[in-house]
């Protein structure tokens, strides 16, 4: 059970991309949670096969939160805004309330899923309105991409100060792709800030890095 538990922390995706950025208010969305993990090649089948079942379980019993999902490879990421730590426990109830409703489908669907994974590391990032990005009008596409930049201890008033450049030059440029920067908290691997970026498809997320 504590396992099913631990895993329940960072595994449901109602796979609505486009409703993120209407899903929740700014007040709802100041920090997030992060899950990267990896598939063994091998059980790419299982391992879908198993999420579908977890995420159907958790969109038929009216699962609250809405989890932002990318992979590339064997690699997947897990986008949750939050809005704070207190959030957390109104997050593991609600996956609690799955688990019990899905029942002996929904745990088997847990350990296969448990079965084909090969690692993975949860996180939390706090979201900078200031310096994101979010152009008026823009919504989170179903293409996302995420960078985490290290930087030297005490050189966060510089790194700040290049994304507050970068923001202005997207606004001047009326650059339609949208944003998030986030700055290390728990769980991060020492200074660093989190960049997540939205985009209809694949062309436009390319375009949008050119």
């Amino acid at each position: 059970m504590n396992t099913i538990k631990t895993i329940l922390f960072y595994l449901f995706s109602t796979l609505i991309f486009t409703s993120f950025a209407h899903s929740q208010d700014a007040d709802d969305r100041k920090m997030s949670m992060i899950t990267t993990f990896e598939i063994a090649p091998e059980k790419t089948a299982q391992f879908k096969s198993a999420w579908e079942t977890i995420r159907d379980t958790a969109e038929a019993n009216d699962y609250p939160y809405t989890d932002m999902v990318g992979s590339w490879r064997n690699t997947h990421w897990m986008v949750t805004p939050l809005k704070n730590f207190a959030d957390v426990d109104t997050l593991m109830a609600a996956r609690d309330a799955v688990e019990k409703a899905g029942g002996k489908a929904f745990t088997k669907a847990v350990d296969n899923f448990v079965g084909s994974m090969t690692n993975s590391h949860t996180f939390f990032v706090m979201n900078d309105s200031e310096l994101s990005y979010w152009p008026e009008g823009a919504e989170a596409g179903p293409f996302m991409e995420i960078d985490t930049f290290h930087f030297e201890y005490g050189a966060k008033d510089e790194m700040r100060a290049i994304l507050s450049e970068y923001k202005a030059l997207m606004a001047e440029m009326e650059s339609p792709y949208p944003y998030q920067v986030s700055w290390d908290s728990i769980g991060t691997e020492g200074n660093s800030v989190t960049i997540v970026s939205y985009s209809e498809d694949a062309v436009t997320l390319a375009q949008a890095n050119a």
